[in-house]
């Protein structure tokens, strides 16, 4: 009994050996490469997409509503904290006259449920 306690000791525990040494690298490769993986979004700045392309109906209300408070700013017509508040509404103003008629999610023209009378 005390041979092989003392050759364990000898020859040295698994742990202490150079290949558990070197899976410890593989591991802990593999760890920071899955970390980089899951977080690539994070580490990368996201590209900026340009406001006001094209035929977006949306995108061109809140360029013009944008423009009609800047003017009327300048000719001081409204006061910066109006002007402040308005730019604030510019989206839900564009995005309320540019939606089609009804709720999200139903066809053009098909009018929602009624509500069940009480």
């Amino acid at each position: 009994m005390t041979r092989s306690v003392a050759r364990r000791t000898r020859d040295g525990a698994f742990l202490d050996r150079p290949a558990a040494r070197l899976w410890a690298i593989v591991v802990f490769v593999l760890c920071a490469a899955a970390l980089l993986y899951i977080h690539r979004n994070d580490l990368s700045p996201a590209p900026k997409v340009e406001a006001g392309g094209g035929d977006d109906p949306i995108a061109l209300c809140m360029r013009d509503r944008l423009a009609v408070i800047d003017g009327q700013l300048r000719d001081g017509v409204l006061k910066p904290e109006q002007a402040d508040l308005f730019r604030t509404r510019v989206d839900a103003l564009c995005q309320a006259q540019n939606r089609r008629s009804g709720p999200e999610g139903l066809p053009p023209g098909m009018p929602p449920q009624s509500l069940p009378p009480r």
